[in-house]
This record gives structure tokens, sequence and C-alpha cells, in this order.
């Protein structure tokens, strides 16, 4: 989605989805832990920034794009 302001267009940063490798995706923090789920309509959806302490966390883990 593209956002005209004032003679400027802007345009948000892509957002990632974390999947690991049980094909389950990043669900966000419950109770302190980090949470996954075989639901893909629960995935959280992070900037590229927010992806990195996961990434190092769980090896086993991969970036899809939105």
């Amino acid at each position: 989605m593209i956002i005209k302001r004032k003679n400027r267009i802007y345009k948000p940063a892509p957002m990632y989805l974390v999947v690991n490798g049980n094909d389950e995706v990043y669900a966000g923090m419950k109770y302190g832990s980090l949470t996954w789920s075989f639901d893909w309509n629960e995935g959280k959806p992070l900037h590229k920034e927010n992806t990195n302490k996961l990434l190092h966390i769980y090896q086993n883990t991969q970036l899809l794009e939105l």
C-alpha cells in the first residue's frame, strides 16, 4: 500500500513472518515465552530488524516476506 502525503510518497517497510523447521509460524510472546503456531493466520508480522533475535536463538528458521 502506497500513501501520498504532500507530494511525498510513503511506502511502508516490508513485514516478515518467521517460520521454524517444523513449518510453525512465530505467534508472539505469551506468558513470557516465545510461541509458535501451526495456524499461519496467528503469525505475527515483524520488521526485518525485529527478527534478528529469533533468527539467532532458533538456527533452523526462515523469513517469509509478506
